[in-house]
This record gives structure tokens, C-alpha cells and sequence, in this order.
């Protein structure tokens, strides 16, 4: 069995301080500490309580327990329904922090005796959980946890303000640190390393917290939402799934600013250490929403056949009517499957590497080059940009017509996919990506930025993406109508050339109607959909509407 290095790492940077701005430095890097925002915590212990039955014996388990806060709100919830066994309440906190574990014992003793409980057990120590977890595995009926949230991989900032015998031995220990987390949590690699780092402390702490949880045991842990998003964490929340029950999940924008110093979103999830037995199974995912100083929320539920299909990527901006519109595209081709086999229409990816850009460009040229912040949806614009440097050879697909979307997607924007169709001759750097033909036709291409642009596109994105990128691997993950239509394709790729000649509000919403039509979806779910968009988009959905309508008319008339 491997050792912790914990405290050697700790040792090494204990007389650097430093911030960066952000307000942490290093001791806080390493062991990632943020603490539970009460509006998080106790609706999560409420959860959990609710969940359990009554019964004479329980072990608990916080094994990141900060000063105690969760289990401290665990217990009385599990009072407050009468949840308390009544022979024996065994309680362990873990956390490395020897402050904040002796604020945890003597808050978790308090609040015992507050409410009068006189069968429990307190077992609170310092140690590196992670490497503790391993050695205590199906140990555990409940594990309610706030995993540290940070990647484990040095800055030069912080690496500056060291020796050059305390930066080699800072940097050694940390890769030591990185092997003993793969070996001990699998599931929690990360799809793909940077540089050589990726270890993640978040994703190792579910990990481990699922692990400590029996058979039948329940675990709910608080995460930074990015975990149920991006590419990265991919392997582990198809173990997570696909090996546990997860029924419901929690949403909490960063707006919100629930967590001191984090300037992102977080989850808490519920599941049970069952394997998943309903063929038919759904995830609740609930939204809560920061408006006017407190959270509101709502709620709709995800097919787990759909997350399975999609890396059980989960999108937060989704909705009860986008859910609802979800098993009409089920027998769909994703994006990325035409880029392959006998559906080999074109190719996805990105141009130029803009690190340095500046050196890369200059004021006159033939292949101008462009940002994403020049894409509209429709339409492109110049403005003051470069072009390339004649040294530099422009990539080949800068000699095609091609689809580009901007990279950047944030999830407050209006819409988070935005495109266009840029000509021969311009090149694009990291903010955009590009989908470049290979047996692909003008007008399928046109048809295709329809479909990137419409609303029906729009609504998987909400519903599957929740980083603030629309990776090319994530996009490949969205469902397309059959690009060989010859008839679908005709329409609407001739709707599409008017648009981007002359562009207008009754267009583009013909171009909506036809899409919507393309993917073959009913009326009324079809106008769920707008109704989900018709505070933001304004204009855009009242021009759909009123076609709809005048169609309707049309068809009744006499």
C-alpha cells in the first residue's frame, strides 16, 4: 500500500504565501478547501435524511468534513423525521486540516447534545482522505461530502516564490502525488492530460466518497458542475451511472456566489450504491435560480438512456419541455457520425494555434484571419483584424467554404450556438471551430448551418453541454436529421443562401420552421420549445409564431 505525501507537499510550501488575486494560496491549492454555503448544505442533509428508513444501527461518513458542517446539518434533519437509529449512530469525520478537525469535533458533539442524542459514536481524526478511503471501502450506510475542489498541477507563479531544492522537490512530489491518485482512483484519470497534469481533486473525492459508501448505502456530494460537463470527466461519470444509482442532481449557478473565492457553478447529487435496476430510468435534474437575493427552482427529468448516449454529459440550462423533446431525436444520427464510413461528409476541428498570435499576423496578406467575436449567426465581419504572414503556411482547409461556430458559449448567453459559413481565403484561430466538407455538397453545407442555428440545435445544447466551450467533441454529440433529404435540403439550403445575402426576421424564422420540420418533431412539443425561448429570444420567436399561425390558418381556412 502506497503512502500519503501530504505532509511533505504541506511542509515544502508552508512559508510561501501566496494569492494570485483569487484568494488562495498555496496550502489551500493542495488541499482544494472550500466550505458548504448553508442554502447548499442543508437542503442536501434534508435530501439524504429523507432517504433513509428508520433503523436500530447507522455508520455516517463525512470523509472531507472541514469544521462539520454537513454532518452537523445531517443530524438534524435525520432528527427532525425521525431518522435517529435507536441502538447505534456511528459518526466519522475525516479532513487534514488539524484546525478545522478539531472545530468539527467539538460541533458534532454539540450539536448531539442539543438534540438529545445519546446512542452516537464520535470517530474524528486528521489524515489524507484519499489515501484512507481506499483502506476502508463499503464501510459506510451514508457519505454526505464536500470534496476539495482543485487540479493538482504547479504554476510558475507558485513555483517562483520557491528555491530551486524546493522547486524540484515540490514538483516531484506533486507528480508522486498525481500516480498514487491513478492508481488508487481509476475512473477519476482524466480523459485526456495537459502538459502532463490532470489530476483532479474533485473527481477523485467522488470517487472515494462512492467507494467508503455498502452495498445499498446512500451518498450525496457536493462538486463543481463543470465535472458533469466537460470532456475530461467522461470515464468517471460513466462509471458513476452505469454502477450506481444517481436519481437526482442539484444546480446552483455561480451568480449564486455560494463559494468564497469560486467564481463557478456547483451540484449536489443523491444516489445509492445499487446497481442501476430500472431499464426505463430518469435523472432529476433541479435548476436553482438566483433571482432578487434568493434561490428559486425548477425541475425536469432526463432519460438515463439519453445520458448514456451523450457520455452522460448533462447540460443545466435545460428545461421540462426540452426533456420532453429529447426521445424524438433517439433514432438520430449524432453529428460526428457523419465524419466517418459511408457518411463521410466532412470533418471537424480547428485552423490556427493563436498562442502568439500577434507574431503570426500582420497588416496586409491574402489569408485574412478571424475571431469568433466576428462570427454572427448568419454573417461574418472584418473590422481591424490581420492577416497571415506570408512565412506562415495557411492549413489547407482555408482554401474551402466551410461552417464555423464560436468556441465560447457561455451558459447566460441568449444562444449559446452561433454560426456562419465563412469563404476561401479567411483562417480562424481557437476561438472558432470549423466543420470543413470532404464529400459534402454546398447544399447540404447550407442546410447544415440551419440546423447549427435553429432552436431545436440550440435546445440539445442546453440539455447536454455545461462547460462555457462547444468543444468539437461535445458538438459531435448532438443529434442531426438525415443530411441526405435530398428534399429537406433543397428547401431549406435555398432559405439559407437568402438569409445570408439578404438577412431578415421573417427568414430566419421560415428556416426555423423547416428545420423543426427536417428533425420531424410534433407541433406541440415544437412549441415548447419556443416557449422556452420566448422571453430571450424576443423577436426571433414571435416571427416563428406568427407563420405557425398564419400556416394554421392556411390549412383551416373554409
Amino acid at each position: 500500500m502506497f503512502a500519503s505525501n501530504l505532509n511533505q507537499l504541506l511542509e515544502v510550501v508552508s512559508s510561501v504565501d501566496t494569492t494570485f488575486g483569487v484568494g488562495k494560496n498555496l496550502e489551500q491549492r493542495l488541499t482544494g478547501r472550500f466550505y458548504t454555503h448553508e442554502k447548499i448544505g442543508k437542503a442536501m442533509a434534508i435530501d439524504v435524511a429523507s432517504r433513509l428508513d428508520a433503523r436500530d444501527d447507522l455508520k455516517i461518513i463525512d470523509p472531507f468534513c472541514g469544521d462539520g458542517r454537513l454532518l452537523c446539518w445531517l443530524l438534524e434533519a435525520m432528527h427532525g423525521q425521525g431518522k435517529i437509529p435507536l441502538h447505534s449512530l456511528q459518526i466519522s469525520a475525516w479532513d487534514c486540516d488539524s484546525g478545522a478537525v478539531e472545530v468539527a469535533k467539538k460541533a458534532i458533539l454539540r450539536k448531539l447534545k442539543d438534540l438529545g442524542v445519546v446512542v452516537a459514536h464520535v470517530d474524528v481524526q486528521v489524515l489524507d482522505s484519499f489515501w484512507f478511503a481506499v483502506k476502508h471501502g463499503n464501510s459506510f450506510d451514508v457519505c454526505i461530502t464536500n470534496p476539495p475542489w482543485e487540479t493538482i498541477k504547479p504554476d510558475n507563479r507558485e513555483l517562483a516564490k520557491l528555491d530551486s531544492e524546493a522547486k524540484e522537490k515540490y514538483v516531484s512530489l506533486l507528480k508522486e502525488q498525481v500516480s498514487l491518485l491513478e492508481v488508487f482512483y481509476p475512473h477519476s484519470k482524466p480523459l485526456r492530460k495537459f502538459s502532463g497534469w490532470g489530476a483532479n481533486l474533485a473527481r477523485c473525492g467522488i470517487e472515494a466518497s462512492v467507494q467508503l459508501v455498502a452495498p445499498e448505502g446512500y451518498f450525496s456530494v457536493v462538486a463543481p458542475a463543470t465535472i458533469f460537463g466537460d470532456q475530461i470527466s467522461a470515464p468517471l461519470r460513466a462509471w458513476l451511472f452505469s454502477q450506481n444509482t444517481i436519481d437526482a442532481i442539484h444546480h446552483y449557478p455561480a451568480e449564486a456566489n455560494l463559494f468564497e473565492g469560486v467564481d463557478q457553478s456547483a451540484v449536489y447529487f443523491l444516489g445509492c450504491k445499487v446497481w442501476p435496476r430500472e431499464e426505463h430510468g430518469m435523472l432529476e435534474v433541479v435548476q436553482h435560480l438566483e433571482k432578487n437575493q434568493g434561490l428559486q427552482s425548477s425541475a425536469f427529468k432526463i432519460p438515463i438512456s439519453y445520458l448514456e448516449e451523450n457520455n452522460y454529459a448533462i447540460g443545466f440550462n435545460g428545461s421540462q419541455e426540452i426533456a420532453r423533446a429529447m426521445p424524438y431525436f433517439a433514432d438520430l444520427l449524432k453529428l460526428g457520425d457523419y465524419e466517418c464510413g459511408n457518411n463521410d461528409l466532412f470533418k471537424i476541428g480547428r485552423e490556427l494555434d493563436e498562442t502568439r498570435i500577434a507574431e503570426k499576423l500582420s497588416d496586409t496578406g491574402v489569408y485574412q484571419f478571424i475571431k469568433g467575436r466576428q462570427v454572427t449567426r448568419y454573417s461574418q465581419t472584418f473590422g481591424d483584424v490581420g492577416f497571415l504572414n506570408e512565412d506562415i503556411s495557411p492549413p489547407k482547409s482555408s482554401a474551402l467554404k466551410r461552417i464555423v461556430w464560436r468556441d465560447v458559449a457561455r451558459q447566460s448567453s441568449i444562444r449559446r450556438v452561433i454560426a456562419t459559413v465563412i469563404n476561401p481565403g479567411v483562417v480562424t484561430g481557437n476561438s472558432l471551430n470549423v466543420l470543413v466538407p470532404k464529400k459534402m455538397s454546398d447544399e447540404q453545407m447550407l442546410a447544415l448551418l440551419a440546423v447549427f442555428n435553429s432552436i431545436v440545435f440550440e435546445s440539445q445544447v442546453r440539455a447536454s453541454i455545461s462547460t462555457n466551450h462547444l468543444s468539437v467533441g461535445a458538438m459531435r454529440r448532438i443529434k442531426v436529421p438525415n443530411l441526405f433529404s435530398k428534399e429537406n435540403v433543397k428547401i431549406i439550403s435555398e432559405l439559407v443562401r437568402n438569409q445570408l445575402r439578404e438577412p431578415s426576421e421573417s427568414c430566419a424564422a421560415e428556416i426555423e420552421l423547416q428545420v423543426a420540420n427536417w428533425y420531424s418533431i410534433p407541433h406541440d412539443v415544437y412549441l415548447g420549445l419556443l416557449a422556452v425561448f420566448d422571453k430571450n429570444f424576443g423577436n426571433d420567436i414571435s416571427e416563428i409564431k406568427r407563420l405557425i399561425e398564419l400556416d394554421w390558418n392556411k390549412k383551416h381556412a373554409n
